[in-house]
């Protein structure tokens, strides 16, 4: 910031240019014994100080053409679904900036930062064909002022800008969608699903996708694992000590038996040599997704329902099932208890013995022994002698 001293009996000004970053000094040629002079003095020091903090002026080098491509390229060097992702959500920053007559990193303000979740709103989104747009998700918008934010932070590394536009701005969250408890029903049609589409497979690819379906739905649906697990290595499946070992997030590694269901698959596996369970398929959420908008076509209580399901499904099976909670955490890998408690869902059935409990209560019946939720006898204090 800029700054006023005193010189003899003059004021000066000192302060930073912003291109060669160099300490300037400079007489504002207002006497320090005339009336009214501080005003004048003020105006100087905040004219010295806008100047500091505008950074330098609009060069080839810092425009987002200029810098943006390759610090993608630098950041994401493998030609990822990740990488592919901030290309898209840069394409859609920089069409926000074109509106806004943005041409460089210094003309963007924290207003503007703030403004674009009203414009990304209004944009919202596309689905299929793009042939019709729908409301934008605030997940979605959150994830590219994260970008954005990314974005001002190498600026800063690179001594284009002094502070980031985006500090203090509120990023958008919506809550997530409750993903429900698959029925033992559902579960039936879903592997009726899949073994029609092992029968119906001709070509390569329907029998490598089919067999994907197959593979990653009984592994999940036994092991509770995510998507992204499911794709196990010959190594990962240990035949002699009956375990399978799990990448996890972070690099770690965790064991857990085989379920019997699961060791014919693992057989047919080994004998014919199969290094993975199913081999690379690109965006293999998107198959999934897809899979279920079909079922749901034809079944309604399939809405809503994705791959993650099945994670639900496990833990609240388990739970409701008598096992402890702490048991189910080590199962599924979950640290806390904060993160765990979302997969938990309810029965019917303890739905039911809660509002009998509850009249029970009411009405002052005794509790029943066979009442889970009966209260158990508090022992007596000893008596000291």
């Amino acid at each position: 910031m800029a700054s006023i001293y005193k010189r003899g009996d003059v004021f000066w000004v000192k302060w930073r240019d912003p291109v060669s970053r160099k300490i300037c000094r400079e007489t504002t040629n207002i006497k320090t014994t005339s009336t009214q002079s501080m005003r004048e003095v003020n105006r100087i020091k905040t004219t010295k100080s806008l100047i500091e903090l505008s950074g330098p002026k609009l060069t080839k080098t810092t425009t987002w053409e200029s810098w943006i491509p390759s610090f993608i390229d630098y950041r994401y060097p493998s030609d990822s679904y990740r990488k592919r992702s901030v290309i898209c959500i840069w394409t859609t920053l920089s069409t926000y900036f074109s509106e806004k007559g943005i041409e460089d990193i210094h003309q963007l303000t924290r207003q503007h930062c703030t403004e674009y979740i009203t414009w990304r709103k209004a944009a919202g989104g596309f689905r299929g064909k793009r042939s019709h747009k729908h409301p934008i998700n605030l997940n979605t918008i959150a994830v590219e002022l994260s970008i954005l934010k990314l974005i001002c932070k190498e600026a800063i590394a690179r001594k284009y800008i002094i502070f980031s536009p985006m500090d203090g701005v509120i990023r958008p969250k919506q809550q997530p969608k409750v993903k429900p408890q698959l029925t033992t029903i559902q579960i039936r049609a879903i592997r009726h699903r899949i073994n029609h589409l092992k029968q119906t497979a001709n070509s390569e690819k329907e029998i490598e996708l089919a067999t994907m379906f197959h593979r990653s739905f009984e592994v999940s649906l036994a092991t509770g694992c995510r998507l992204s697990e499911t794709r196990l290595t010959s190594n990962q499946i240990c035949l002699e000590t009956m375990t399978i070992h799990f990448k996890i997030k972070g690099g770690d590694t965790h064991s857990v038996p085989i379920p019997p269901h699961l060791l014919p698959m693992f057989q047919e596996m080994a004998k014919n040599k199969e290094p993975h369970t199913y081999p690379v398929i690109p965006a293999i959420g998107s198959y999934w997704h897809r899979f279920f908008a079909q079922m749901s076509r034809v079944d309604h209580s399939f809405k809503g329902v994705s791959f993650h399901c099945l994670r639900v499904t496990f833990i609240s099976y388990l739970e409701q099932s008598g096992v402890p909670e702490s048991v189910v955490r080590n199962l599924v890998r979950h640290c806390g208890t904060i993160v765990h408690r979302v997969y938990r869902r309810i029965s019917d059935s303890e739905r039911q013995t809660a509002w009998e409990h509850l009249r029970n209560l009411c009405e002052d019946k005794p509790l029943s022994s066979e009442n889970p939720y009966a209260a158990q006898p508090t022992p007596a204090p000893a008596q000291s002698k």
